[in-house]
């Protein structure tokens, strides 16, 4: 992850970080990632707003601005979108999200759960997220499942800790 995104710069408090990967095709953007090999894509650092993780905007590096966007376009989980910021090699965009999308993004995070950090490329997305208490992971894992997330576990941590 960059370091815009990577969890050493999120919420020290956190009791236990769960870092773990989907397939795009089980999250966002599958279209979009499959057409690349080395696009990278991050949501904006936003804060959630009345329990929706929507990621309203998204950065994208790693291809061609004109490309980039227009397979956006093209891309089923997006409602809408339009370039809010061209920094020359990457692009910030505001997202709208379809309903499937939105729903898939929020199951991602819970009453419990923080996502701290989120990128994908390659045809995976590498998510971390904290959850205060240790014995909540579990839980947790629990429900992704039951969204028919399958994540494959790459890191637990609690503070000050490696698993």
């Amino acid at each position: 992850m960059s370091s815009r995104t990577n969890p050493r710069y999120a919420d020290s408090t956190a009791g236990s970080v769960f870092e773990f990967e989907l397939p795009s095709r089980e999250f966002v953007l599958d279209r979009t990632l499959s057409r690349f090999e080395l696009v990278t894509v991050e949501p904006a650092r936003t804060t959630a707003y009345g329990g929706e993780h929507t990621w309203p905007s998204i950065w994208v590096h790693g291809t061609e601005r004109i490309e980039a966007g227009s397979l956006l376009i093209d891309d089923p989980d997006i409602a809408a979108c339009s370039l809010v910021l061209d920094n020359e090699d990457e692009w910030l965009y505001r997202i709208k999200w379809d309903e499937q999308a939105r729903e898939r993004i929020n199951a991602v995070c819970s009453e419990e759960a923080t996502l701290q950090a989120a990128s994908a490329s390659d045809g995976r997305w590498t998510l971390c997220v904290s959850v205060p208490e240790r014995e909540q992971l579990a839980r947790l894992y629990e429900r992704y499942k039951e969204h028919g997330f399958a994540p494959c576990i790459t890191q637990i941590r609690g503070q000050n800790e490696m698993v």
